[in-house]
């Protein structure tokens, strides 16, 4: 666990940075979430790491970067409460996934822009089974849904 700056080297006034998941690739022993703590310019803030294999892993925060700006990230041992809208469920504070009745899926945008996916059949639906998984900064639900002559259709949205 390295510490690392997030740096704007451009400082172009029409270049600047909203708030977006990124994912760094790093080499050596992988952070515990709750062991490790992450700190952005000395705040502690939620992370997810996933194991890449040989001694690799993927390192997923949520950050911003203004005009000219940078954030020092920073690993510390022990334990802090991160108070973050990232901890709640399918909001990640950009995005919201709702599973709405019979196999519906609806995205949220934190504009209001909404998009909702449904499957146009005349073919009834028999069960729908729903799986979420993930962590506190990306999350995956996937509905499958079959249908009663056999056939399933499965949405997966991450």
């Amino acid at each position: 666990m390295e510490n690392f700056i997030l740096k704007d080297f451009l400082g172009h006034k029409a270049y600047s940075f909203p708030k977006t998941v990124l994912r760094y690739e790093q080499t050596g022993k992988m952070p515990k979430y709750g062991a490790d703590v992450l700190l952005q310019d000395g705040v502690a803030i939620p992370y997810q790491t996933e194991c890449l294999g040989d001694n690799k892993y993927a390192l997923k925060i949520v950050s911003d970067l203004p005009t000219s700006g940078q954030h020092v990230f920073e690993w510390e041992r022990g334990t802090k409460r991160v108070n973050s809208p990232l901890d709640k469920g399918l909001d990640n504070g950009i995005l919201r996934i709702e599973s709405l009745p019979n196999g519906l899926i609806s995205l949220v945008h934190k504009s209001g822009l909404t998009c909702t996916f449904a499957i146009q059949t005349k073919k009834k639906i028999l069960s729908v089974v729903e799986e979420i998984s993930g962590g506190c900064i990306e999350k995956t639900i996937v509905k499958e849904l079959t249908f009663t002559d056999g056939s399933t259709y499965i949405f997966s949205a991450t």
